[in-house]
């Protein structure tokens, strides 16, 4: 709720007709309400309650009291905005009391009338005194007392709020923040998981008592069966370990088996050069000594080079070749033993 305009007049220390422009006082989001003992700072606060719920907390039953004594009647009017579905309404209650004949402290209301103001526009929404308060608790969402405890808390009575009872308190304070609606969705919750939790449990208890014997001579042999267990899985585990190792040593073997072949493979591939080698070389040598060109004979050096550098390649191959065949035997013999 906003407060836009507030008019009181008669209304305790307040004889003549005093306005309040809400507007005005927050243009900076922050005023404040000061003046010494007595000069009317509460009776602006009673001014509201009285014209919202046409009460004044500090009367005797309500509205005992609350006419000035130089005036017969009390009259306050509140202007207020309330945001209704992202939407910014205005609203303006207004109350007229008039002191009953006979009796200076007793006031009756007179008038009570709830408006909605729309583009300038005024729409009469509760014209009763009881109808209005009605209306006023349905669109702020707060009764009188809610509402003097949390927006309106007049002086020395934050001790009272604090000291409430914690039902109370704990109502109030659903009421204030729209609560109730998530404490019923919550209380659906939790009613519904302690039913879900009960069936498991019902249904655990049946499944338990299919078990059998769960003694304490049936749960010591249980124990003893889970430790022989225990024991067999580590000794499978071990004998696993043991042959995961020869696994990997007939692994090797194998890879050492493809190795070999693969180097004979090559010595048979350079076998074959070096018979063509020589081939070439004969017919080199023949050219050579046919006509006897000196190119040929340069090309003849190039190829003995070359042919040197083979059969020095040659040689390294075969010696790794017979290298090969010893680790082959010493292969072979770690394959049969394993």
């Amino acid at each position: 709720m906003r407060p836009r305009y507030l008019e009181i007049e008669g209304l305790q220390s307040f004889k003549e007709k005093q306005c309040v422009d809400f507007d005005v006082l927050g243009e900076t989001g922050l005023f404040g309400i000061f003046g010494p003992t007595g000069s009317g700072k509460s009776t602006v606060l009673d001014a509201i309650t009285l014209a919202l719920y046409g009460n004044v907390q500090r009367a005797l039953r309500g509205t005992q009291g609350i006419i000035n004594v130089d005036c017969d009647s009390v009259r306050v009017s509140f202007t207020f905005d309330l945001l209704k579905a992202n939407k910014r309404k205005t609203y303006r209650t207004e109350r007229v009391y008039k002191r009953k004949k006979g009796s200076e402290m007793s006031a009756e209301a007179k008038v009570a009338r709830l408006f909605e103001i729309c583009d300038g526009e005024e729409k009469i929404l509760a014209d009763k005194p009881s109808e209005v308060t009605e209306k006023i608790e349905d669109l702020i969402g707060l009764k009188l007392d809610d509402f003097v405890h949390s927006v309106v808390l007049p002086q020395n009575r934050f001790q009272e709020f604090l000291l409430m009872d914690k039902a109370k308190k704990r109502d109030m304070l659903e009421r204030i923040f729209y609560l109730e609606e998530y404490g019923r969705q919550l209380a659906d919750k939790v009613s519904k998981k302690i039913a879900e939790v009960r069936s498991k449990l019902s249904y655990i208890e049946g499944e338990m008592s299919g078990l059998g014997d769960i003694s304490e001579k049936a749960l010591i042999e249980a124990e003893s069966s889970m430790k022989e267990a225990k024991e067999r899985k580590e000794k499978l585990d071990m004998e696993l370990t043991l042959l995961e190792h020869k696994y990997n040593e007939a692994k090797e073997v194998w890879e050492l088996v493809k190795e070999l072949k693969f180097v004979c493979e090559k010595e048979d591939e350079h076998l074959k050069l070096s018979e063509d080698i020589a081939l070439k070389k004969r017919l080199y040598d023949a050219s050579v000594r046919a006509e006897g060109i000196v190119d040929l004979v340069e090309k003849y050096r190039d190829t003995a080079q070359k042919l040197q550098k083979t059969n020095t390649e040659l040689e390294s191959v075969e010696l790794q070749i017979k290298q090969l065949n010893e680790q082959i035997m010493l292969a072979k013999e770690s394959y049969d033993k394993a």
